[in-house]
């Protein structure tokens, strides 16, 4: 099935996904917001794994690790998944509850090598338990769907990290959209 959103060059797909039994169960990530004005996707990156390493209580040897896996991941293909939205993640023994960090970018980063060749400016940083590997695809379909039914632009107009966060958790809310 491909996603095409409304928005940004709507022409393109945001990416494809196969359906997934909705009778699988999913983490609920631990979900932190922060705005950011960063330059580059590497740049991007430190931030984010700063504020893991101290707001989400992760060993700082272990954000390293975590951070070579996202590399490892985005060696595999595209993270940057289009209309101006990126999704590193990765799995790690390091969290036994996921986590994840939704970042809107003061500054679009041009480095990203999106799928359609859009600057990046909402980040969605997830790290998920290596013990329930299939747990982020349900998380990641519903956060798709989210972002069907105009997340990225409620994220876009957030002025505050609390703000951010709050459109976050309501798009999100499975009654948010429809089936």
């Amino acid at each position: 099935m491909l996603f095409y959103p409304t928005g940004r060059n709507s022409k393109l797909p945001l990416f494809a996904f196969r359906r997934l039994d909705t009778r699988m169960t999913h983490l609920e990530p631990a979900v932190s917001a922060t705005i950011l004005k960063t330059a580059t996707r590497a740049s991007t990156l430190d931030a984010l794994m700063t504020m893991l390493a101290s707001n989400l209580t992760i060993a700082i040897d272990a954000a390293s690790e975590i951070r070579a896996a996202i590399e490892r991941r985005m060696e595999l293909g595209p993270i940057a998944l289009g209309q101006g939205v990126a999704l590193p993640h990765c799995r790690h023994t390091a969290v036994t509850d996921a986590r994840l960090i939704v970042a809107v970018l003061t500054e679009p980063n041009l480095d990203w090598q999106s799928l359609d060749a859009e600057p990046v400016d909402i980040v969605f940083f997830a790290v998920f338990p290596i013990e329930r590997s299939n747990s982020c695809a349900g998380y990641f379909e519903r956060l798709v769907r989210s972002l069907r039914f105009g997340l990225a632009e409620k994220l876009r107009s957030t002025t505050s990290p609390h703000e951010l966060l709050e459109a976050f958790k309501s798009a999100m809310n499975p009654s948010a959209f429809s089936s």
